[in-house]
């Protein structure tokens, strides 16, 4: 079973549009079945995934509870594909464009040619700064690009039992630290990680934030602050 999440703050037109287009193109393009998991973090984004859930689209929508930041999205969605099951585990950004077709079913044979043993990533086209690789080279009949310090989340794709003794620290940023978490996992317990060559994507950062500016208004906030969980209590009153 591939268990993948998305999870989203999309709330203007332009960004609730990426996200349907994500939802339907990954279901339609994929080349197998996976389990979608939708962690919305507005009530828009929460209506975009009860319009597209089923068979084409969402497999589980949660319920809006703001913006959690993507540490808690995250932990949320591993430990659910943990207690299915799951063999493999996607994190796929709100706003990808798939190029290659039959992306998924690709990435999980180059996984089982690689022993399940990498963190991949298809190589992601129209990054604002490219990731620092490697050259290319061939393992296990695999063409790919090492990354030499951490493997963007665009699409990246995990053997759930690498992540065994991982758990995404909540005490970072928002929107800040989810690569950088993963990379650092990675390179203590030396797996590696790679960007496939035969599998591409797309993600346009510049051309998003032009079309978009109220969207990406409070990006940089999101990369200083940190996700503050409400008190469940009344404070006393004397």
């Amino acid at each position: 079973m591939i268990y993948a999440f998305i999870a989203t703050r999309a709330s203007t037109p332009e960004r609730l549009k990426l996200l349907r287009n994500t939802i339907t193109e990954a279901k339609l393009t994929a080349g197998c079945k996976f389990y979608l998991h939708l962690i919305p973090m507005t009530e828009e984004a929460n209506l975009v995934g009860v319009k597209y859930s089923g068979a084409a689209g969402c497999d589980r929508v949660d319920n809006s509870t703001g913006n959690v930041g993507q540490h808690v999205a995250f932990n949320r969605a591993l430990d659910e594909a943990r207690t299915r099951g799951a063999i493999y585990f996607l994190r796929l950004d709100d706003d990808v464009e798939f190029i290659t077709k039959r992306w998924l079913s690709k990435l999980m044979e180059c996984s089982g040619k690689l022993n399940d043993k990498f963190i991949l990533s298809p190589t992601v086209r129209g990054l604002r700064n490219p990731p620092d690789v490697s050259d290319l080279c061939e393992v296990g009949d695999v063409h790919l690009r090492f990354s030499t310090d951490a493997l963007g989340g665009v699409c990246r794709f995990h053997p759930v039992a690498l992540l065994n003794e991982y758990t995404s620290d909540v005490r970072l940023p928002l929107g800040a630290g989810d690569a950088t978490g993963i990379g650092a996992y990675c390179q203590e317990r030396l797996i590696p990680m790679a960007y496939l060559k035969a599998v591409r994507v797309r993600h346009i950062t510049d051309i998003q934030e032009a079309r978009d500016p109220e969207h990406f208004s409070h990006h940089q906030l999101f990369q200083h602050l940190p996700y503050i969980p409400k008190w469940p209590h009344d404070y006393p009153t004397s």
